[in-house]
């Protein structure tokens, strides 16, 4: 049986549910700031069959060669595609990952500053989900 949730009267939403809103704008400064200098450094150029540049990323883990703006359907759990297409690859972040955003008052820091100045690498999806699977275990 599952506890209900306990809204905060100064916020409106529950403890858990202003975790994920911080979380996601953290997320969202990311995308723009960090991971954007990260992917403009670690992509690899190379003219494309039009004669035009062109940049790949590269697998840290398996090698693989992907395109800087390819998508492709994903494989869910259940063995079906995904609904939309996502991105080839994801970005890792090395050593134990992002410090977890359990509480606001004391892990905010931690998080935001692994999240924005911790060290990154590029994965291929199959491989990051493989990397995050193993990160659980332990």
């Amino acid at each position: 049986m599952t506890k209900p949730k306990v809204i905060d009267p100064a916020t409106g939403v529950s403890k858990g549910d202003l975790n994920a809103l911080v979380r996601s704008a953290m997320r969202k400064i990311w995308r723009s700031t960090s991971r954007k200098q990260f992917l403009l450094k670690a992509r690899v150029p190379h003219i494309g069959p039009d004669k035009r540049k062109k940049f790949d990323v590269i697998c840290s883990k398996c090698d693989k060669r992907m395109g800087f703006s390819e998508k492709a359907f994903r494989t869910k759990k259940d063995g079906k595609p995904t609904k939309n297409k996502k991105l080839v690859y994801e970005i890792d972040h090395l050593g134990e990952g992002n410090h977890p955003l359990l509480n606001i008052e004391t892990d905010l820091g931690k998080y935001a500053m692994t999240l924005l100045y911790g060290q990154m690498r590029v994965l291929c999806w199959q491989c990051h989900a493989d990397r995050t699977k193993d990160q659980f275990k332990k």
